[in-house]
């Protein structure tokens, strides 16, 4: 049962802390154009 309950939390633990396409968008673009692209980024993901 323990054994179970460890395999279901690692998957789920790792889905959870990795981030969405969204979020990847946002990094990069922001990383590209500066405080620019992320207002752009902001206006278009909301």
């Amino acid at each position: 049962m323990t054994s179970n309950i460890i395999i279901f939390l690692i998957p789920i633990t790792l889905l959870t802390l990795t981030p969405g396409v969204d979020t990847m968008l946002v990094i990069r673009n922001t990383s590209r154009g500066g405080d620019g692209g992320m207002d752009q980024q902001q206006a278009w993901v909301q």
